[in-house]
């Protein structure tokens, strides 16, 4: 819990979530992932903790693990981005659950997050189109198993406008393409990004896992 309490009421100390990274960069880590277990953060609470963190860990330390409660996670990933972390962890569908929290939600989406960047112009080197057809095996999976639907709305928007189709349903129309995006204002400037594009790490794929 690195942005709000086990309830998700109370916004966390930043001086326990800075000792506690400082604890783990003596230790030898080199990355510290910063979680919204239970998906009840806001992007102020995003910019809170990271804020107070980056003079001590700097930001190329930093990631954050966000859950998608009240379809705030891609807000908060966006949050993060323009404050300059560039480490995400995600899945495809937006499954996952967390055993600590009652009633956990899934991650956010990993489809959805790249149309984000790429709609901001930002290259993530993350090709969308497998992901779909990915979301569409887990679809089936899931379907099979009696679980819930995976969350994502843009995956569920793509199975709808592609109902019935076969195996290979990302047509050669779906592949063309398409004019490069123009890059988009960003809060942060040049000088203050770290290099290269968001990192993505992959994030267990069952509820509750």
């Amino acid at each position: 819990y690195s942005f709000r309490d086990v309830e998700g009421e109370v916004p966390m100390d930043t001086e326990v979530v800075l000792r506690d990274a400082q604890a783990l960069l003596e230790m030898g880590c080199t990355r510290i992932i910063l979680s919204d277990t239970d998906g009840r953060s806001t992007p102020n609470d995003i910019e809170r903790i990271a804020r107070a963190l980056s003079p001590a860990t700097g930001l190329e330390s930093l990631g954050v693990h966000l859950h998608d409660r009240f379809g705030q996670g891609i807000a908060n990933a966006l949050a993060a981005y323009q404050l300059g972390i560039r480490t995400f962890d995600s899945s495809v569908g937006g499954v996952g659950g967390s055993k600590a929290v009652q009633h956990s939600v899934g991650n956010i989406a990993t489809e959805e997050l790249v149309a984000l960047f790429d709609g901001m112009g930002i290259d993530t080197g993350v090709d969308p189109l497998p992901l779909l057809e990915a979301g569409r095996l887990l679809v089936q999976m899931t379907e099979m198993a009696g679980d819930p639907l995976p969350p994502s709305k843009l995956l569920a928007n793509r199975l709808e406008l592609h109902r019935g189709a076969p195996p290979g349903w990302l047509t050669a129309e779906m592949r063309a393409p398409k004019p490069a995006p123009q890059p988009a204002e960003r809060s942060v400037t040049a000088e203050d990004e770290p290099a290269g594009p968001p990192v993505w790490r992959a994030v267990g794929g069952r509820r509750g896992a």
